[in-house]
């Protein structure tokens, strides 16, 4: 009834106890890994301890989003009702995939549902679970959570989570399709969440139901006294708010190249040439992205399978 797929690179570290928390998850009827190359061990422990996965190696690291999307192809042809995406260094509780199906069957206006996410010591939220759950949008989540905790609804509506952990319905990847080869690693899931809703699916947060997340909590914003760092997010953010179907290309393009264009002049202004000369290699980005974007917007907007073919 579900398939797992997870993606794994050099994450021996986790990967017992990831794969051990599947075994007694009802409901699972496969679990599918897709190496990126690990050089750790991680295969020899997988082959070792968990011969029942499916494993699938592939020769070089092909990103979060393309992995998965390897994973996606086998289930469309299988007959599972469910794809639940597991992150390798994260792990499941007891009663996950059952308590996440159950809810799905009396909210099946949900294209994605999550649990909640706890640090891998179980002693705090992961903080960028924690980040995303503090939008504004997530008010009544937050009010419950701290008012009224013995009567949470099952799921609250939210517009986004990351993908540690997604519950995903048939008819929201047949309909949404796979993830973006526009993204390689970062942002994928915020550009698949806002797909999600722009066909016409919600996004849900489970809050009786938890996950482990065993990660450095860094929450990383772009420096501009670090260009290849700076360059490299601002690509990424350039791309999740203009691959947003949701909203007109042209637009949001426009507006992007005003706000480079203004700092341009200023660092003119104030004589900043190392930053000038940083803005001026965002400008050229924005100017590559652009063609990128509407082929990858015109492919996403319709409903279908995208990107599994």
């Amino acid at each position: 009834m579900v398939n797992i797929i997870i993606v794994t690179y050099n994450g021996v570290h986790w990967i017992d106890k990831c794969l051990g928390s599947i075994k007694n998850q009802p409901l699972v009827s496969n679990t599918i890994v897709i190496d990126n190359g690990s050089t750790d061990g991680t295969i020899e422990q997988i082959r070792l301890n968990f011969p029942e996965v499916r494993l699938i190696l592939n020769p070089e690291n092909r990103g979060f989003g393309q992995s998965n999307n390897q994973g996606f192809k086998i289930c469309l042809g299988e007959e599972c009702k469910y794809v639940f995406l597991l992150n390798q260094d994260a792990w499941l509780t007891e009663n996950t995939i059952a308590g996440l199906v159950n809810i799905h069957h009396e909210q099946t206006c949900y294209g994605i549902l999550s649990p909640m996410h706890l640090r891998g010591d179980g002693q705090a939220l992961d903080m960028k679970f924690a980040t995303f759950l503090g939008q504004s949008e997530n008010h009544e989540l937050i009010s419950d959570l701290y008012t009224s905790r013995q009567e949470m609804n099952p799921v609250y509506s939210v517009p986004f989570i990351n993908a540690a952990a997604w519950l995903i319905s048939r008819d929201c990847f047949e309909r949404v399709g796979g993830f973006a080869p526009i993204y390689h690693h970062y942002g994928e899931d915020m550009d698949y969440a806002n797909r999600v809703l722009y066909h016409g699916f919600k996004i849900g947060i489970c809050p009786n139901i938890t996950i482990f997340h065993d990660r450095k909590n860094i929450i990383t914003f772009p420096n501009i006294n670090k260009p290849t760092e700076y360059l490299k997010l601002k690509k990424i953010w350039h791309l999740i708010y203009l691959t947003d179907i949701r909203h007109p290309l042209v637009t949001r393009y426009l507006k992007l190249l005003a706000i480079t264009s203004k700092h341009i002049v200023k660092s003119l202004l104030r004589l900043k040439t190392a930053h000038l000369r940083i803005y001026l290699a965002e400008l050229k980005t924005l100017a590559c992205l652009y063609p990128k974007v509407h082929s990858n917007n015109s492919v996403t907007k319709k409903p279908g399978p995208s990107f599994l073919s």
